[in-house]
């Protein structure tokens, strides 16, 4: 077989790491790329299974048929393609078939070799990958290509997860950095990320391209020629980018700062410190840290509160709650008075306005925090949050309403994060809590006890 390859599609053919994530512009050729993977590593894997998919049969079949028949030559060829399943055997015994992953009961049952999912930013989850796929290459250490274009409306975050991760690789052994645990030293060994534009691929001419730019808004075109990946259109946080995702962490020292949604499933809470940090300039910038989120599944105002306590130091941490205001009013708790009475009754000083804020302001604040029109990113966040950090890159305005689309589950770590930001930047003054420096936090004697389902604990004295 004589295989043509252009340079950059050679690169990627030739990267010996097992698991390789490619993001191309339109028109480079990579299921031709991905094609003549599959058939050259099957000639070389007597008995081998490899698998092609696509979001659907159909589209795997549109995309991928018709190419590799004609790409495998007759005499590698045991017998006839088939086309009912899709799928073609070489005379060393070697299989490629083409699936689509709505039909889940056709990805598993057997151990996999190789294989290569196309137009996988497409896919609506990692379900296929995670549950079936990954696992099926695990007696034979097989390998994965993860290969797509970049499309208008790009909303799969675990794609782009997954692309990160293997940026993350590539860097580190560009770098030349010496992996800290077994975790980075497998991930350097094992996976790695391309990217390259239309250009790069060579298929188009540089005046074709230059064309385009007449015809496409600047978005498109830098999607599907220039193969970036982020999509600003309809995003509610558009200011939130990957340069807002860094290692920060707790400081014991300093007040905890909580951004709290009173909701049952899930109840949602974001946790950070504020820090004054040194710019390239020299000058001092006000950030807030978030490295940490909180999900609990069923759960009270009284749980919330555990959990809190238990986890941040309890009575030896100044906790500041930054609560949903309408808290003043809702009940989450079960019982024991409304859940801003209760974040108190926790130890937790509850700073909030007396109504609710307007959906706008909201929405300004947090664009403002991750990146205000200084291109200062008041804001970061620990890639641990991984709940808060999807909402950031998903959450879409609803076409009809205008407003956040709460129909997706998105906008709770959103609202968390907005009560946060608005309170921490002083965008709001704290209700009044009397003038004593004491409080007293915990059950008066004609109180009714608590309900938690995590168990009690002792709350004492905390001076404020």
């Amino acid at each position: 077989m004589k295989i043509a390859l252009r340079y950059a599609q050679g690169l990627v053919y030739n990267d010996p790491t097992r698991f390789r994530v490619l993001v191309t512009g339109r028109r480079f050729g990579k299921t031709y790329l991905i094609l003549v993977t599959l058939i050259t590593k099957a000639a070389e894997t007597p008995n081998g299974t490899f698998f092609y998919t696509a979001l659907t049969y159909q589209m795997a079949k549109d995309l991928a048929w018709d190419l590799l028949k004609a790409l495998v030559p007759k005499e590698w060829l045991k017998k006839k393609p088939n086309e009912t399943e899709l799928k073609v055997t070489l005379i060393n015994g070697a299989q490629i078939s083409l699936k689509g992953i709505d039909r889940p009961d056709t990805l598993v049952g057997r151990g996999l070799n190789g294989v290569a999912l196309d137009e996988c930013a497409l896919y609506p989850d990692d379900q296929a990958w995670r549950i079936t796929l990954r696992p099926s290459l695990a007696d034979k250490q097989g390998w994965a290509l993860f290969a797509t274009t970049v499309r208008r409306g790009f909303r799969a975050l675990w794609f782009l997860e997954l692309y990160e991760k293997a940026q993350k690789a590539t860097a580190m052994r560009a770098a030349g950095a010496l992996p800290a645990n077994r975790e980075e030293e497998l991930l350097m060994q094992q996976w790695s990320a391309w990217t390259f534009t239309t250009l790069e691929g060579e298929n188009v001419p540089e005046e074709e391209i230059e064309m385009a730019k007449a015809d496409m808004d600047e978005k498109t075109f830098n999607q599907e020629f220039l193969a970036k990946l982020e999509d600003e259109d309809g995003r509610v946080a558009v200011s939130f980018s990957n340069e807002n995702i860094a290692d920060v962490e707790d400081d014991d020292s300093l007040p905890l700062l909580i951004g709290i949604d009173f909701n049952v499933d899930p109840f949602c809470a974001v946790v950070a410190v504020k820090r004054n940090v040194e710019q390239s300039d020299g000058s001092y910038l006000e950030e807030l840290h978030i490295f940490d989120e909180i999900e609990l599944k069923d759960a009270t105002t009284w749980d919330m509160g555990e959990v809190l306590n238990e986890r941040f130091g309890g009575n030896d941490r100044i906790m500041r709650g930054f609560p949903d205001p309408t808290g003043n009013a809702r009940r989450t708790n079960a019982v024991g008075g409304t859940d801003h009475t209760i974040l108190r009754r926790c130890g937790i000083t509850v700073i909030t306005p007396s109504k609710p804020y307007r959906i706008r302001d909201k929405i300004t604040a947090i664009n403002t925090a991750w990146c205000n029109a200084l291109k200062q990113r008041r804001a970061k966040i620990n890639p641990r949050c991984k709940e808060t950090i999807k909402s950031m890159r998903l959450l879409m305005y609803d076409e009809k309403t205008g407003l956040p689309d709460k129909t997706q589950g998105l906008d709770h770590f959103f609202d968390c994060t907005g009560y946060l930001m608005l309170g921490s930047f002083n965008l709001l003054q704290p209700e009044a809590l009397g003038s004593s420096n004491l409080k007293v936090y915990g059950r008066e004697q004609d109180e009714p006890a608590r309900i938690s389902k995590f168990g009690p604990y002792a709350l004492s004295k905390r001076t404020r």
